[in-house]
């Protein structure tokens, strides 16, 4: 009979414990949820920053719209002299042989150079087919102006035609407009870094708060 109180206390004191317990554990569920809510909300918001990002990126710019306005090309069967006149009136560097309106050959200045300066022959009589080179190496009117000009540096180009799968020619890059369009892609991507970087400066964030 006298162990009755020290039971009754026995079984409060493991009653106690166990609220006590159960306190605890609430208390960490509701730190846990609140953890969880709060990533959450940084997910949601760094979601939205990347959809407003790609939302304001241009789509990327067809290596077409990157070429002259009128590509300066020749028959096979012309002369050189005729092919570096074209080149002068034109003002380029380089004109695509083409025949039956396929692309088979380009003629360059450094075709000019090493091919027929020094070899005694003379332009008037020599066929640009003669001179061209050829096989081409070209692009298709899908490709990006990186990929097209990673290919120009890696080969050493300053030329490139752009070819459709038929072989028929839609425009000649340069690597001076490929460089024009580079320097204006790294403008933009600066303009966008530095509004992204303004709109987390702390006044910026308390003025949208």
């Amino acid at each position: 009979m006298a162990r009755a109180p020290d039971a009754v206390s026995d079984l409060k004191e493991s009653f106690d414990q166990s609220r006590s317990r159960m306190r605890r554990n609430s208390a960490f569920s509701a730190r846990s949820d609140r953890r969880k809510k709060c990533a959450t909300n940084w997910l949601r918001l760094i979601e939205c920053r990347i959809s407003r990002a790609k939302s304001r990126q241009r789509p990327i710019m067809s290596v077409v719209r990157l070429c002259d306005q009128e590509s300066a090309t020749i028959p096979p069967q012309f002369t050189a002299a005729e092919a570096i006149r074209l080149m002068v009136e034109r003002r380029v560097g380089a004109v695509v042989v083409v025949d039956d309106n396929r692309v088979v050959g380009i003629f360059t200045e450094r075709d000019v150079l090493r091919k027929l300066a020094l070899s005694g022959r003379g332009p008037d009589k020599v066929p640009v087919a003669d001179l061209m080179t050829s096989p081409v190496e070209t692009v298709p009117p899908e490709a990006s102006p990186g990929e097209a000009l990673g290919k120009m540096i890696e080969h050493h180009f300053r030329h490139l035609p752009v070819v459709d799968s038929k072989g028929r020619l839609r425009g000649v890059l340069s690597i001076r407009n490929l460089l024009h369009a580079q320097m204006e892609q790294l403008r933009q991507q600066l303009h966008s870094l530095e509004h992204y970087v303004a709109s987390e400066e702390p006044g910026a964030t308390k003025a949208r708060g």
